[in-house]
């Protein structure tokens, strides 16, 4: 069975997780820790990217444990376009980190 460390407790972020092991592992465990110091509310992509690496790099210290650790972080970016809605994953095994980003709606 994959532990899979999760840098949050909100719900919807859990339930992301899990849809998203359900896909990947036969067998898993997702286990929401909170994160202390997590941003509130990012205004940038590099703040975004900055907040779900915070999550999983400490969710993976609260459960050692896990084979891998998720940080996920939503906010908004403002451009010449308007301001949008965007959110960026972090995954990590305490070795490599990779970044996926969503998709952005205004």
């Amino acid at each position: 069975m994959k532990i899979i460390a999760l840098g949050s407790k909100n719900p919807s972020k859990i339930r992301a997780a899990e849809m998203a092991c359900k896909l990947m592992f036969d067998k898993y465990k997702v286990v929401p820790v909170e994160i202390e110091k997590a941003p509130i509310q990012p205004l940038s992509d590099e703040e975004m990217i900055e907040g779900a690496i915070y999550r999983a790099v400490n969710a993976l210290k609260k459960v050692p444990e896990a084979h891998y650790a998720l940080g996920l972080e939503g906010g908004l970016k403002k451009n010449r376009y308007g301001v949008f809605v965007t959110g960026w994953v972090a995954v990590t095994d305490g070795n490599i980190i990779g970044l996926a980003s969503t998709v952005s709606v205004q």
